[in-house]
């Protein structure tokens, strides 16, 4: 079965919808798999373990080793720079970011059509 192209409006229609979804599921979490978050550095100051192997697999997807750049966000730790930085900004910033990635995490099938979330 062919994927109908994905326009502006169906993304943001799609986006809208999957974020609705998210909001009415009390006690959602990011769900990577175990050996992703237990990886996860021990000095994080906002981000939580899942929160943070999430990142990572979001980051090398945008930057990949040897995409655009010879580095990639694994080469660079972006998660755990993101991390870091996030600590001197305001706990509702902290919070969209949560709120993003599990908007990526879960929202994804309904975005592209594709029934898997974006960490599979």
């Amino acid at each position: 079965m062919a994927i109908p192209e994905l326009s502006r409006r169906v993304f943001l229609r799609r986006s809208l919808h999957a974020a609705g979804a998210l909001a009415l599921v009390p006690g959602l979490s990011i769900g990577c798999a175990p050996g992703d978050a237990a990886r996860a550095p021990e000095d994080l100051r906002v981000l939580d373990p899942g929160e943070w192997a999430l990142l990572e697999v979001v980051a090398d997807t945008f930057v990949p080793r040897g995409g655009a750049f010879e580095l990639g966000a694994r080469d660079v730790d972006l998660a755990r720079r993101i991390d870091a930085y996030l600590a001197d900004e305001s706990a509702e910033v902290q919070r969209g970011l949560a709120s993003a990635l599990l908007l990526v995490e879960w929202g994804s099938p309904l975005v592209s059509g594709r029934a898997a979330r974006f960490s599979r």
